[in-house]
């Protein structure tokens, strides 16, 4: 005696709409979220790629929002677009330990007493050097984190007259709001 199952098809039609909203609902938070934890598990050419992703992702949502009548609802989504473009380029834009090497010591905002220089003129240990200054994005990393260094005040204030130098060079606009220490002696 055989017995035959009977094959039901089954619609999975309701499972795949409930799981789209489910993912048109999650907010940027949480897609932040699973992109930092997909990165962490991809290797540096990997890395690349999601930066490259992510831009170009931006830009062609750009495009679409450009398309058709201009609006204050588009204007405001482009110029989020922007800033997030902004943030993956300059992601993007990290230094390898070599690279940081080779800049030169007026490339950092403080370099810490005690090393020697050698033939190039470069603080050794490089350990010693502190806030790269060397493009925008680093000046506006130097700018967030100094209050955050354990140096005294005094090497505070001359490291922020650099970041300030620097910031000038590249365009970078500094409010006092910016430098959330005290240093109204310097303004």
């Amino acid at each position: 005696m055989y017995i035959i199952n009977e094959m039901k098809e089954i619609d999975f039609t309701d499972q795949i709409i409930k799981w789209r909203e489910e993912e048109a609902a999650k907010t940027k938070k949480q897609w932040e979220k699973i992109d930092t934890k997909e990165l962490k598990r991809d290797d540096k050419k990997e890395k690349k790629e999601h930066e490259k992703d992510a831009v170009k992702d931006d830009e062609d949502k750009i495009k679409k929002l450009k398309k058709g009548k201009p609006s204050e609802k588009k204007s405001v989504e482009i110029h989020d677009i922007k800033k997030d473009e902004k943030y993956d380029k300059t992601k993007a834009a990290k230094m390898s330990s070599k690279q940081k090497n080779d800049l030169p010591d007026s490339d950092f905002a403080y370099i810490q007493p005690g090393g020697k220089k050698d033939e190039e003129g470069k603080t050794v240990p490089r350990s010693l050097r502190h806030l790269p200054i060397n493009d925008a994005a680093h000046v506006r990393n130097a700018l967030a984190r100094l209050d955050q260094t354990d140096i005294s005040a005094e090497a505070k204030k001359a490291a922020l007259k650099k970041i300030k130098a620097a910031a000038k060079k590249f365009g970078i606009k500094v409010s006092e709001a910016s430098a959330t220490i005290d240093y109204s002696d310097l303004y």
